[in-house]
């Protein structure tokens, strides 16, 4: 094998065990999400994630660093449902899509990032904790703009206003999806 035969091998090599380690960590994070923190152990994230134990060690040393992981790809996330939100041009429509994503994500199960936040180590849980203020953050934009609408009888102060809706988002998500969107335009109007 010539150097650059070995050198492409370990690329892929390298791009295999990476691949590996996120969806290890997005099955541990799914478990979390679906079970609740306390019924996710490192057997049932190896067999979500459709391998051994051993081979679960081989990546990750204990549960601690799984759920630690699963929450680095969260400012990912975060910016593709900022881009997504803002392809449309109305700050209500934008408004509903967050809405949606965001009951989408946390009727899927019964954890919370608060229950997340209990079982990471403490030097993960600054991930939770700058996550949701990206969602807060998301919300104050576009209920400033929501505001600054022609017609618009919303005149909340949209950074206090911003994290009540993100609390009401994350209670109605356990309603359904009419009731919470029923809440959010007496909100807003």
């Amino acid at each position: 094998m010539s150097g650059t035969e070995c050198h492409a091998w370990s690329d892929v090599r390298a791009s295999f065990k990476e691949s590996q380690r996120q969806s290890i960590a997005r099955s541990a994070l799914e478990l979390v999400m679906e079970r609740g923190s306390a019924e996710v152990t490192m057997s049932t994230v190896a067999e979500r994630a459709g391998i051994s134990r051993q081979t679960l060690y081989r990546y990750f040393p204990d549960l601690g660093s799984v759920l630690s992981a699963s929450v680095e790809g969260l400012p990912d996330a975060d910016e593709s449902l900022r881009a997504w939100v803002s392809e449309s041009p109305e700050p209500r429509e934008q408004l509903r899509r967050a809405v949606d994503a965001l009951v989408d994500a946390s009727s899927h199960g019964h954890g919370s990032s608060e229950e997340l936040l209990a079982v990471l180590p403490p030097e993960a849980r600054e991930g939770i904790h700058a996550h949701r203020q990206r969602t807060i953050d998301l919300f104050a934009n576009i209920l400033r703009a929501v505001k600054s609408a022609e017609g618009s009888a919303y005149d909340g102060p949209p950074d206090i206003d911003a994290v009540l809706l993100l609390g009401l988002v994350s209670a109605a998500a356990e309603q359904s999806r009419e009731r919470t969107h029923e809440l959010i335009n007496r909100f807003i109007n």
